[in-house]
């Protein structure tokens, strides 16, 4: 890497060769920069100058810092419409990218509070309980938890969901989804968490709680799916009201 002698400030033209490295593709996603003291040395500038370019990098999303790891090459983010959130497979697909599934548990479980609250029912109802490991083009990209009543599912051991997406199955069971409502927030990854995607304990996920109601407004199921934060992102088209300030999810 060597910078032209011009009137561009040394921390612009740090942060366009560096980057041109990176959209090229030379740096692939995962690859570890040096430190910024060794990237100082190699182009001739101060540490502060490479530290503002780095900054800058990260800013725009093409790096990202681990706390005692160093500085990496970040990973696209797969943007995820916030109206396709309901199937992960149907989502992926439309953007060109291989959706799989790892089933990582199943069980027949009595609803804790919080999964009877969730779906309208009382403490120790009989749900299935699917944790299951979402991948994008065999990237571990989310942890599906999910809870379904069983009276509603009925049969559900014997179908492979690793291969079934949940949404076919619950057209062919006659189950219809009318209406989803979801809540987005952030945690950190706990180590189980960490080792299943492929990450580092703290690492910062996105977490996602859905309910999904069928067309009697009955909750036919309750999820909480955690996505890499590194390499996803939620997308919202809104479109406002006429006459009014409220906002509605864009169907265009």
């Amino acid at each position: 890497m060597t910078l032209r002698k011009t009137s561009c400030p040394l921390h612009l033209q740090v942060q366009e060769n560096l980057g041109r490295l990176i959209t090229s593709g030379e740096w692939q996603p995962g690859t570890k920069l040096s430190s910024e003291r060794k990237l100082s040395q190699q182009l001739g500038v101060s540490r502060v100058t490479v530290r503002q370019a780095i900054s800058a990098l990260e800013e725009a999303g093409l790096l990202h810092r681990v706390q005692g790891k160093g500085t990496f090459v970040a990973r696209p983010k797969i943007k995820v419409d916030a109206r396709d959130l309901i199937s992960f497979t149907s989502s992926m697909l439309r953007r060109g990218i291989c959706p799989s599934a790892r089933v990582l548990d199943f069980s027949r479980i009595h609803a804790s509070r919080q999964v009877a609250e969730a779906l309208g029912a009382e403490v120790g109802y009989q749900v299935y309980r699917v944790r299951r490991l979402r991948l994008a083009n065999n990237m571990p990209f989310v942890i599906e938890l999910s809870y379904f009543p069983c009276d509603l599912y009925l049969g559900l051991e014997a179908v492979d969901l690793a291969t079934v997406s949940i949404r076919r199955l619950c057209e062919e069971m006659g189950i219809r989804l009318k209406r989803v409502y979801q809540t987005l927030g952030a945690v950190v990854a706990t180590e189980e968490e960490a080792q299943i995607l492929a990450v580092e304990p703290g690492f910062p996920l996105m977490l996602i709680e859905r309910r999904g109601y069928d067309v009697e407004g009955q909750a036919v199921e309750f999820s909480k799916d955690l996505y890499r934060g590194d390499c996803s992102c939620v997308i919202s088209d809104l479109e406002l009201c006429e006459g009014t300030n409220s906002c509605i999810l864009s169907t265009s």
